[in-house]
């Protein structure tokens, strides 16, 4: 072929928007899963943090939606705040708190209070939440500074839910299931 012929263009299918928007996010799906499998660097994280809290941008308030709350204190949604908080609560504690829920014999029983109060502090105030759990996650530090720091966790979310009833822990209940079916209806829906 002579360099005056031109080769013709290959027809390439054209992208939605949707389509476009689709992968993107199923790419940074899997990098932040890749992310959380590696343990993502601390002092990103904390960065991060940092700047969503000093961040003075207007509250978003959804018309029509009831936020729901425990003891006055509305509970949060799966935000990145709280999101890093039940990351790092795994790694303290070697369990998710949103499946010792479930757990019901009497040894598990104390389990699962102890994941209501976490659940109850994280929802509530994932802030002071994530500052102890990071000190506890923290691996540049003594194993029984980060013990005591994961006392301290415990020790904040029993004062905080030492009181519950019936009725918040049914209220905790319902947000945990109300997120993981918003997260499964999320995963179902293509393009989101």
């Amino acid at each position: 072929m002579s360099p005056s012929e031109t080769v013709p263009p290959t027809e390439k299918p054209a992208i939605s928007g949707r389509d476009v928007s689709y992968h993107e996010t199923q790419a940074g799906i899997a990098a932040r899963d890749a992310a959380a499998d590696s343990g993502g660097d601390p002092a990103q994280l904390r960065a991060l943090v940092g700047a969503a809290a000093a961040e003075d941008g207007p509250k978003t308030i959804t018309i029509g939606r009831i936020m729901p709350l425990l003891k006055k204190l509305p509970l949060r949604g799966d935000d990145l705040l709280v999101a890093l908080c039940l990351m790092l609560y795994s790694k303290v504690f070697g369990a998710d708190p949103r499946q010792q829920l479930a757990l019901s014999t009497e040894e598990e029983g104390i389990q699962r209070y102890q994941a209501i109060a976490a659940l109850a502090l994280i929802y509530t105030q994932p802030d002071t939440a994530y500052d102890l759990l990071d000190h506890a996650a923290d691996a540049d530090i003594s194993k029984e500074d980060a013990a005591g720091w994961a006392r301290d966790f415990r020790r904040e979310a029993l004062s905080f839910a030492g009181d519950f009833g019936p009725r918040e822990v049914e209220i905790i209940g319902n947000h945990v299931i109300a997120l993981a079916r918003r997260q499964t209806a999320a995963e179902d829906t293509p393009g989101k």
